[in-house]
């Protein structure tokens, strides 16, 4: 009888708590793909939840972007660094909803603002090195975007006599 309580007890402690769990699901994910990512979820008109998704990435992940399963509000992504994806700016044409990208405390959305993608930071500042980065990376995007409503057009013009 005794073994079996020492068992149980090892049992216990080798389990971590489940905020230990979601901790060591994020730094296993951020050490295999560069981020994590989940959703807010506007709970009520003053009340935002957060929903971590193991396995979800922008960085990673092939548009045309797809909504998880659920409502969602926007995206977030907590990363090692405040960079700019490829093609994080599929989440606000694909998905229409604001990315947040979070790193060590500080973060920023990626938003549409008159018509154009925008960086504004909620939390902390950019270096004036990310500031260049974040930069071109907005421009990247909106060639990029050009790119596939010029291809999109090309495509439904009638063919000329």
């Amino acid at each position: 009888m005794a073994a079996t309580g020492v068992a149980s007890a090892q049992e216990q402690t080798a389990t971590p708590p489940p905020a230990q769990q979601q901790a060591n699901i994020v730094q296993e994910q951020m050490a295999r793909i560069g981020e994590f990512c989940g959703v807010f979820k506007n709970t009520d008109s003053e009340h935002t939840s957060y929903i971590p998704i193991p396995g979800f990435s922008i960085l990673q992940g092939q548009p045309p972007f797809s909504a998880p399963p659920g409502s969602l509000d926007a995206v977030v992504c907590d990363r090692p660094t405040l960079t700019m994806g490829i093609n994080d700016h599929r989440v606000l044409t694909d998905m229409h909803v604001p990315l947040f990208i979070r790193s060590g405390g500080r973060i920023f959305i990626l938003e549409v603002q008159d018509g154009h993608f925008a960086i504004r930071f909620t939390q902390g500042r950019p270096t004036a090195q990310e500031q260049q980065q974040l930069a071109a990376a907005i421009d990247l995007a909106h060639a990029e975007v050009a790119a596939r409503q010029h291809a999109a057009a090309q495509t439904t013009q009638p063919p000329s006599q």
